[in-house]
């Protein structure tokens, strides 16, 4: 796996007596869905009938993660997979954060695996030390928290950092951010 280390998984699927097993080859989830979490409360939820059949899903912590410079990273990066794995509805992945950061201040990215070909997710706080994103397929995933806020800018402008590569953060007008 390169610069991956392979971890044990703890998993619970859906429809079993609620056994927990650590299963570091992966986790077969088929279209009655189930959830794969580790230690760290870092995992995926499937839903029923968002895979057409039985997968083997695994989880690899990203060793050394090439974080965009406009973000710090917020906790441990994953990759999920089998990588590109398509889902025919949004599953649910959950990352756990560091104690350096707020949850309401941290977004995912995701990137195909390898790849610096950022998307930002809608990322929503579970808890104080978790947020979550719907994804339709697998890939890298990254906790990261914005190095730049709105506060640190003046009062007729906002702090912005654009895609593809997310390097950067200024403080513009809102009406050009990203234009």
């Amino acid at each position: 796996m390169g610069e991956r280390a392979c971890l044990a998984l703890l998993v619970s699927a859906i429809g079993c007596t609620g056994e927990v097993a650590p299963m570091p080859g992966g986790h077969s989830i088929g279209a009655a869905g189930g959830s794969v979490t580790l230690i760290d409360g870092t995992g995926i939820t499937i839903p029923p009938g968002a895979l057409g059949a039985t997968v083997s899903i695994t989880g690899a912590l990203i060793a050394n993660p090439k974080i965009p410079g406009a973000f710090a990273s917020a906790g441990n990066s994953y990759t999920f997979g089998p990588e590109g794995t398509q889902f025919q509805t949004p599953v649910t992945v959950t990352l756990a954060l560091s104690s350096s950061f707020a949850a309401k201040d941290v977004v995912i990215l995701t990137a195909p695996a390898g790849t610096t070909s950022y998307e930002m997710l809608a990322t929503t706080v579970l808890d104080a030390t978790h947020v979550q994103a719907q994804v339709s397929h697998f890939s890298d995933f990254y906790p990261v928290a914005p190095t730049c806020m709105d506060s640190m800018c003046g009062s007729m402008t906002k702090c912005c950092s654009c895609p593809p590569d997310y390097a950067t953060w200024s403080c513009i007008p809102p009406s050009t951010c990203c234009k």
